[in-house]
């Protein structure tokens, strides 16, 4: 049942995108349209079943919940080398408070985003955020033990964390994290979660009849959607 309603969740996702890029604007939803029906894709996944991934998933982090635990990076092999691959990582903040959060990567210089990401999830929020592998030499592990992203959050006022200039954000999140850990009882105040990173290697398909492309290149984004 939870197998076929993510495939649903997805082909409404598709189906969204396509209404996105129609050729006449009109015919476009408005974001309002597109959070409604995201919201909607939500109720295709039965409640008992959305029950037992929220206590899995908030195993490690009570302020919002993660999915996934594992990062999963699908590559094509060409070669020696593979094709950059990316993975999305969802965190949902089903509270009152805004929480803020700063993804650090273990191994900063495998990823198209060296620097941690941060950000702060605003009260019943999704924001979902995409990372990016570099080309990887066909020698490295796929299961690395070394390469995971530690997440931290902790749940901020109203006037913390506003206006921080994007050239310095992950300096001002880093300190800011630094000075509550400092607190008394920051044990409880910032939590830490441990996300493991895991690569698929599989060989590039070859295409018949049909003229090669060039490769398209993901960038990292982030967004928030309500809840």
């Amino acid at each position: 049942m939870s197998l076929e309603g993510y495939s649903q969740q997805i082909k409404k996702c598709l189906e969204i995108a396509f209404k996105c890029v129609e050729l006449d604007r009109h015919e476009r939803p408005s974001i309002g349209d597109i959070i409604d029906r995201l919201n909607e894709t939500e109720t295709l996944i039965p409640e008992e079943v959305r029950a037992v991934h929220t206590r899995i998933d908030s195993t490690h982090s009570e302020l919002l919940e993660v999915h996934p635990q594992e990062l999963y990076f699908p590559f094509m092999l060409k070669g020696r080398c593979e094709a950059m691959s990316s993975c999305s990582l969802q965190l949902k903040n089903r509270g009152d408070n805004r929480v803020a959060f700063m993804l650090v990567a273990s191994n900063p210089d495998r990823y198209l985003t060296r620097k941690p990401l941060c950000g702060i999830v605003p009260p019943r929020c999704v924001y979902t955020l995409s990372l990016t592998m570099l080309q990887q030499t066909a020698s490295t592990s796929s299961s690395d033990s070394s390469d995971f992203f530690t997440l931290y959050t902790t749940a901020v006022g109203q006037h913390d964390l506003l206006d921080v200039p994007k050239d310095v954000v992950s300096v001002e999140y880093d300190y800011f994290f630094k000075k509550v850990q400092k607190m008394p009882g920051a044990r409880d105040k910032v939590q830490v979660a441990t996300l493991k990173v895991i690569c698929d290697r599989r060989p590039a398909t070859k295409s018949i009849g049909r003229s090669s492309s060039p490769e398209v290149i993901p960038r990292s984004f982030e967004s928030r959607v309500a809840i």
